[in-house]
C-alpha cells in the first residue's frame, strides 16, 4: 500500500479512532501490503468492531489522499493475537522494523510458518 513516507500521515488518521474507543495505541506500522497495529483493546468496544472502523474510516482517508489509485479497500479478514505486556517491547521492535525485516522474509512466506508452527489454518481468500 504504502511506504514509509505516508506512514507518519496514516498514524495521525487512525490514531483517534483508537482513542475514541479509549484503546491504547502502542504501535502502528506497515509496509507495502499491509499493516500492524499493537493495541491495548478497551473493553468498550469488540475487537470485530474496531477493526470494522478502522478498515472503514482507513480506506476513505486514502480514498481522499489520491495517492494510491490501486488500492481496492482493505481485504474481508485480519489476523489478531494476544501477547503478554512483558512481550509488547519485542511487538513494538517488531513492528518498527518492517521494512527491514519484510526485505529478508517476505509477507506470504512468514504469515504461512506462523500459522504451520501456529497449527492454524489459513484462509487466504481473506487475506486478499
Amino acid at each position: 500500500i504504502f511506504g514509509y513516507s505516508i506512514l507518519p500521515d496514516f498514524v495521525d488518521a487512525n490514531l483517534p479512532i483508537t482513542i475514541e474507543h479509549k484503546c491504547f495505541t502502542y504501535q502502528i506500522g506497515g509496509v507495502q501490503n499491509h499493516i500492524h497495529f499493537l493495541i491495548g483493546l478497551s473493553p468498550n468496544i469488540a475487537l470485530a468492531a474496531l477493526m470494522r472502523e478502522i478498515k472503514s474510516r482507513s480506506s476513505g482517508w486514502l480514498a481522499k489522499k489520491g495517492e494510491f489509485p490501486d488500492f481496492r479497500g482493505w481485504s474481508k479478514g485480519y489476523y489478531a493475537s494476544t501477547i503478554s505486556y512483558e512481550e509488547r517491547v519485542n511487538v513494538i521492535n517488531y513492528i518498527k522494523s518492517q521494512q527491514k525485516h519484510h526485505n529478508v522474509v517476505d509477507f506470504d512466506n512468514e504469515l504461512n510458518e506462523m500459522c504451520r508452527r501456529c497449527d492454524m489454518e489459513i484462509i487466504l481468500d481473506d487475506l486478499r
